[in-house]
């Protein structure tokens, strides 16, 4: 069976449309703003690994995990997606 779909971090299904999780989306915000004050990706996964946070229930965050954050453009929204960060914060 193939794998279910993929719903970016950040996201959630609500009501059957695509929406912003809240939690998740303030630690993307928090990664821009991170990133943005010159912490490369290993930096900011290891400060949010230091505050306990996951990426996801069994996966700890790695600068895979953040550098996929910082490309998503999604994250700007789109037809599909609400924005969740202002174009002049993406990298």
């Amino acid at each position: 069976m193939g794998k279910s779909r993929y719903i970016p971090y950040g996201y959630c299904i609500r009501n059957g449309e695509i929406a912003v999780n809240s939690a998740e989306a303030e630690i993307i915000k928090r990664i821009y703003t991170l990133y943005l004050n010159g912490k490369s990706y290993l930096e900011i996964s290891r400060i949010l690994q230091s505050e306990d946070m996951k990426y996801s229930i069994n996966v700890d965050w790695n600068k895979n995990n953040i550098g996929r954050i910082l490309h998503n453009e999604r994250y700007l929204g789109n037809e599909k997606y609400p924005c969740i960060l202002d174009k002049t914060v993406f990298c």
